[in-house]
């Protein structure tokens, strides 16, 4: 099944994947002569673009091929920094990109009648996961096929989170120049999902132009 090709590389293209996305990015800004506001503008709206676009490949990943349920916990290496962190309970997930990976098809079954049967209760559904400001997204890390479900039908969740703010590794994390790994000190971790590269870079780079606004 040859869902997302368009993002399917061969492993001797990785290298220079994310760096290609955001010079066909630079070049479309660069091109319009953009404004400050407007590369702020068309910089978020391509965070929530690519965002929507893995969003569409975890929850559909399991109905054409074995899913590793640990998989999502190595897409992004925020945790790594383990730095401390706000929480929020009941987090409405109205407007957020939602990551989730279902893994267990007799789940997502189960899943998706209670959903459809009654919508997400939040007292019956533990769902837990981590909110990333930057990327305006909730990875879900349990309660996943509850919640995949809720996402595709519309329906309103609540996630308990731990929000992983950015702008607290932005000056250690970096993606490296061949672009198959995530830099943070001396450690490297490798890059599983490109898309996820091109988000940070992308949000690293709206953080210093907001940066640039702030007076004085």
């Amino acid at each position: 099944m040859g869902l997302f090709s368009c993002w399917k590389k061969q492993k001797r293209q990785l290298n220079v994947y994310c760096w290609q996305v955001m010079d066909h990015i630079h070049y479309y800004l660069d091109f319009k002569k953009t404004n400050h506001q407007e590369r702020i503008a068309f910089l978020e709206f391509a965070i929530k673009a690519v965002g929507l676009d893995i969003a569409g490949a975890c929850i559909s990943e399991f109905l054409h091929k074995d899913v590793d349920s640990m998989k999502l916990l190595g897409l992004f290496p925020i945790l790594y920094s383990q730095r401390s962190v706000s929480k929020i309970k009941d987090f409405p997930t109205d407007g957020k990109t939602v990551v989730t990976l279902p893994y267990d098809w007799r789940k997502a079954i189960d899943a998706v009648m209670d959903i459809q049967r009654e919508g997400f209760i939040k007292e019956e559904n533990d769902t837990n996961g981590i909110y990333i400001p930057e990327f305006d997204m909730v990875l879900v890390v349990n309660g996943r096929h509850h919640l995949s479900a809720a996402a595709a039908f519309h329906k309103k969740a609540y996630v308990s989170v731990e929000v992983h703010p950015l702008k607290e590794v932005f000056s250690e994390l970096k993606v490296s120049q061949d672009g198959e790994n995530w830099v943070m000190g001396d450690k490297t971790y490798p890059i599983l999902d490109e898309r996820f590269a091109v988000l940070y870079l992308l949000a690293k780079e709206v953080n210093e132009l907001k940066k640039d606004q702030i007076p004085g």
